[in-house]
């Protein structure tokens, strides 16, 4: 990204998100194009349930309804969205119907590497004379046995990694690929944590990092009590250490904001509902973008469960959204610790760009 259009964006983000702005028309959706998957994850129980897919006009209904006409950056995520066989036409519909589209988020978990090879050459001849960006990420939670476990699927790490390795293998500039490890009790130890780290570092695939939570659409309220990371914990302390030594290497992002949130809760030092707002992130879905799913359906957010409305079937007016997601910001946020992604404060880069200024000017005076 050019610094350009990083200071567009922040700019606009700072509009929306500092100044409390409702966009009618959001620059950024999730989009669950099948809840089937074929993983049986311990913080997850969406493969129990049946999936009705938006399939042939269905689909075209659902990219040329006018509230995605703004949509610049377009989540795909499941269950898991390799299992559709169509998945070349749902991301074909999206270029074909989005005017504004810049960039197409992936996220799979890399067990059907095969589809994968078939689809993804296809996929970038499409996005290509768009200068769109693919953005692959493939979730790991461990290496060998723990990913396994993690994901309750057998033998699944071997084909992780053969996913993995022919996307970089590619080495197509249309591609950027990393990978997110979600921290649950399954791999919330210190020392796994590092060794997946070093793996990923070594083999120059970012990683980011968030805790297994409550999230409506995936009904694991129950898997939570057994499987999520409860503050002051032996799980907790090894999460916060680790976390700790990402931020230190990291720490003027919107990332190393949201980690340092995790490590205030799961130190005990506050509440969920009592951390104070300049620690707590802030979140994208609470002014911008929506989370989509597979039947049409319209939602503030994934966790929160608050539906808007159809977008195949309902006008879905200003109001509506304004509404559904003021009721969210009371009655969830403050209870929430769903994966943030947004940009820093100003403060914080204000502090990266003096350290880094003062870095250079004390190099400078050496020379």
């Amino acid at each position: 990204m050019s610094l350009v259009r990083f200071a567009a964006d922040y700019i606009r983000d700072v509009a929306v998100h500092d100044f409390h702005n409702d966009r009618r028309h959001p620059s950024f959706i999730n989009f669950s194009v099948s809840n089937r998957c074929n993983a049986k994850c311990v913080m997850c129980d969406i493969w129990r349930y049946k999936s009705q897919d938006a399939t042939g006009n269905e689909l075209q209904g659902i990219f040329t309804n006018p509230y995605l006409h703004k949509i610049r950056d377009f989540g795909i995520t499941g269950g898991e969205p390799f299992i559709r066989a169509d998945i070349t036409n749902v991301i074909e519909q999206a270029i074909t119907n989005i005017p504004n589209l810049r960039q197409i988020a992936i996220t799979t978990n890399g067990f059907n590497t095969e589809r994968i090879k078939a689809t993804l050459p296809k996929m970038i001849d499409l996005v290509r004379p768009k200068s769109i960006k693919l953005l692959i990420t493939v979730s790991v939670d461990g290496l060998g046995e723990t990913h396994n476990q993690s994901r309750g699927v057998p033998n699944v790490w071997d084909k992780v990694k053969c996913t993995l390795d022919y996307i970089q293998k590619l080495k197509d500039p249309e591609i950027s690929l990393s990978t997110a490890c979600t921290i649950s009790r399954v791999n919330a130890n210190i020392e796994q944590l590092q060794n997946l780290d070093t793996y990923m570092k070594e083999n120059k695939i970012p990683i980011i990092y968030r805790l297994a939570v409550y999230v409506s659409r995936i009904y694991n309220n129950e898997l939570m009590k057994v499987w999520g990371i409860s503050p002051e914990t032996p799980e907790a302390r090894a999460v916060t250490t680790f976390l700790k030594e990402v931020v230190s290497s990291s720490r003027y992002s919107g990332r190393s904001e949201f980690y340092n949130f995790i490590i205030a809760y799961l130190s005990g030092h506050y509440n969920i509902d009592t951390i104070p707002d300049n620690i707590r992130p802030r979140c994208k879905e609470q002014y911008d973008g929506g989370m989509l799913d597979s039947n049409g359906d319209l939602y503030v957010c994934s966790v929160s469960g608050q539906k808007i409305g159809n977008v195949l079937t309902d006008q879905i007016e200003p109001a509506q959204i304004r509404a559904a997601r003021k009721l969210v910001r009371e009655k969830h946020c403050k209870s929430c610790m769903h994966d943030h992604a947004i940009h820093p404060r100003l403060q914080t880069l204000a502090t990266a760009l003096s350290e880094r200024m003062g870095f250079r000017a004390t190099k400078k005076g050496k020379i």
